[in-house]
């Protein structure tokens, strides 16, 4: 199994909840920065700031619309959402 490794602790709490919320087939996300503040309970300013480190490392992409602010997990890290990694074949990536 692949590693995700060199995660600050706020980067695994946010990466964690988009994984468990990452219920539909790969690629797919209607996760929102405001779903992602409540599931956390991190401030706005911080939350955006751990998100904005996560688009830095390539892990994540951040989609703004008129309404929300998507963020989608990049296909390279499709592998830490364990259905998606069965769906698409690919190895499984843990977080470390």
């Amino acid at each position: 199994m692949k590693q995700l490794t060199g995660l600050t602790e706020m980067e695994k709490i946010v990466m964690n909840e988009l994984i468990i919320g990452s219920y539909a087939e790969a690629g797919f996300s209607d996760q929102d920065i405001n779903d992602i503040r409540k599931a956390t309970g991190l401030e706005n300013k911080v939350l955006r700031g751990v998100l904005g480190s996560l688009v830095k490392k390539e892990i994540i992409e951040i989609e703004p619309n008129d309404e929300y602010i998507i963020i989608y997990i990049r296909n390279k890290y499709y592998g830490l959402v364990p259905h998606w990694a069965e769906y698409e074949e690919i190895e499984p990536i843990e977080i470390v």
